[in-house]
């Protein structure tokens, strides 16, 4: 879905075609892509006879050959009207490289593949890694988000384009919200606000930290309170702030629809992550001016410039953060300055215009 609105931005410069290639779902969904982009579905396994009957532990698996199978059959009828083919999917890389009229193979990588569809069939773990490491070989160009990727992935490919997730700028732009009013509506008027957004289910965000540096900033600072947004097991979360006696200072939001909203009514914004790539997370509060205190891990510190875009903090410290957050409630006036810088950084560095220009570049100088 990203990159479908990247491609709306790079079709505001060029006159380029694109249609979006997914597996076509077995149950029609509520949001399709359609709206982006026109698309072509290919079936899968699971959308067959035998899909429907047969539910095996590596059916995924199994899956994923078959569709590379299904993407590679579409060469001459489809595929040989495209110039360059970007996917996120390995299989589909292999599969398409075997041929000799082909597109252009852009592999994108966003994340750990190998590793994720390993964490649901640790017994296939090896063969994954081993399909990931061959797509690497064979693509055209690896696309990363930040230089670690980059620098694990050179050993496998040279031809490496960073670049980094886009921010539209235009949704997440302070000046289009009314500040009182969403701060009346989510109960923050008279608080100062907290906020963070990352996924409760993994401990890698760092959740339980920023809860325990929360104490000591409530002394300071009684009307403090935080508000967390991402979905996952929240009773952890709720017994260790009854530990701490400040249950009645957080508040769990669950998945949420209205990101924009809620950071235009926050005070700051806290990543507390042990482990991160570029977080679209905290692109985006920058993007809304938000101070932003984030851990000196991953990609983050090439966000970050600390103490003029931010501040970075060292991770799994909660007095770190706790420091950090009373230092931006106190500085009314570098809190603004470090807003400002961080929303410049950001449509300068990580907004739809700079990554849909990078893209273009990218596919120039293949074709």
């Amino acid at each position: 879905m990203l990159f479908t609105d990247i491609a709306k931005w790079i079709q505001k410069q060029n006159d380029w075609e694109f249609v979006a290639l997914g597996r076509k779902p077995r149950v029609s969904r509520a949001v399709s892509i359609e709206k982006h982009l026109p698309i072509a579905s290919v079936s899968t396994l699971r959308t067959s006879v035998f899909g429907r009957l047969f539910e095996y532990v590596y059916l995924s698996f199994l899956d994923g050959f078959f569709y590379g199978k299904r993407v590679s059959s579409l060469r001459d009828s489809f595929l040989s009207n495209y110039d360059v083919i970007i996917t996120p999917d390995p299989l589909i890389t292999i599969h398409l490289a075997k041929r000799r009229s082909r597109p252009r193979l852009i592999q994108f990588v966003g994340g750990a593949w190998a590793e994720n569809a390993a964490a649901v069939q640790p017994l296939l773990g090896p063969l994954f890694r081993s399909l990931e490491q061959k797509a690497y070989q064979l693509a055209d160009c690896l696309v990363v988000m930040d230089s670690i990727y980059a620098r694990q992935l050179i050993q496998w490919n040279k031809q490496i384009k960073i670049i980094p997730s886009g921010v539209n700028t235009t949704i997440y732009d302070p000046s289009r919200y009314d500040r009182d009013k969403l701060r009346a509506r989510f109960s923050m008027t008279g608080k100062r606000a907290i906020i963070t957004v990352a996924s409760l289910r993994k401990a890698v965000k760092g959740h339980d930290f920023l809860i325990r540096a929360l104490p000591q900033v409530i002394k300071v600072y009684p009307e403090c309170h935080l508000y967390l947004a991402g979905k996952g097991d929240q009773e952890p979360f709720r017994n260790l702030a009854r530990e701490l006696g400040i249950e009645n200072h957080i508040h769990f939001l669950g998945e949420r629809l209205d990101i924009p909203e809620l950071l235009a009514a926050s005070d700051v914004f806290v990543l507390p992550s042990l482990s991160e790539g570029t977080p679209r997370a905290l692109l985006e509060a920058m993007a809304m001016k938000l101070p932003c205190i984030a851990t000196h891990v991953g990609g983050i510190p090439e966000i970050i410039t600390h103490q003029r875009s931010g501040i970075l903090v060292k991770a799994g410290v909660p007095d770190a953060i706790t420091k950090a957050i009373i230092h931006i409630f106190s500085k009314r006036k570098i809190a603004k300055t470090l807003g400002e810088q961080a929303r410049k950084r950001i449509r300068t560095n990580y907004s739809m215009d700079a990554t849909a220009n990078a893209y273009i570049e990218l596919i120039n100088r293949l074709c």
